[in-house]
């Protein structure tokens, strides 16, 4: 009997110690940088990755994608130096495959029209890459073009607004702004070059948050307009 007890004890213990051996193993891959899989970036993964979100930004925003069907997203917080660095530096912060899917959102307005028509745009959200330029020209032929000739050349005139206007229409500061949960429902413009990339990073509603996710998700959820937007 005391030998079958003790079998048994033996067992349970070796149980116990498998058990303890994969928790442990799942917390340090929690724990350690992400490496990229053969299908591309484990969003799932990264999203257990919890951020330090004092002020329930992450959390807000990623109530909203989750409720615009979005499953697949990440935050990151980025360290104080984050924008005293080069591209290739954020890249690294957040794990992002290339320079090229770092992002920014801004806010632009048509100086021409006052906002009295509702049937005519003065103010657009517009995501283009960071080591791109916008092409002014081509944003304003878009808009044009969005009008159906109700606008003339004479009545677009394309300029990125005022800080403080930014700040109280999208409620993010610069460098935070984001297309996730703006204050003001703004439509928006994707540089056809983000649209062509799989994943994008963009900024999360604080300066030193960011947020990443699948441009086809996206597109698919938030339904910008596509335009060619890089200056040749």
């Amino acid at each position: 009997m005391a030998h079958t007890s003790n079998s048994r004890i033996e067992a349970l213990s070796r149980s116990l110690d498998e058990s303890l051996q994969r928790l442990e193993k799942l917390e340090q891959g929690l724990s350690t940088p992400l490496e990229a899989d053969s299908s591309g970036y484990s969003w799932t993964r990264r999203r257990l990755q919890r951020v330090d979100d004092p002020r329930g930004t992450a959390k807000r925003l990623g109530d909203e994608l989750e409720s615009m069907g979005i499953r697949e997203y990440a935050f990151v917080r980025a360290p104080k130096e984050y924008y005293d660095r080069d591209l290739d530096f954020r890249r690294q912060v957040l794990n992002a495959p290339t320079i090229d899917h770092l992002c920014k959102s801004i806010v632009m307005e048509n100086t021409k029209v006052d906002g009295s028509d509702p049937s005519v745009v003065k103010y657009w959200l517009v995501i283009v890459q960071y080591n791109a330029r916008l092409s002014n020209e081509a944003l304003r032929a878009f808009v044009l073009e969005h009008h159906k000739g109700a606008l003339p050349k004479s009545k677009v005139n394309m300029r990125l607004v005022a800080e403080g206007k930014s700040n109280d229409m999208t409620g993010f500061t610069k460098n935070a702004v984001t297309p996730i949960g703006m204050k003001t429902r703004l439509p928006i413009v994707l540089a056809k070059e983000i649209a062509d990339l799989d994943e994008f990073w963009l900024g999360g509603g604080e300066v030193d948050l960011k947020v990443g996710l699948p441009v086809d998700d996206f597109v698919r959820a938030y339904k910008p307009f596509i335009v060619p937007l890089s200056q040749s």
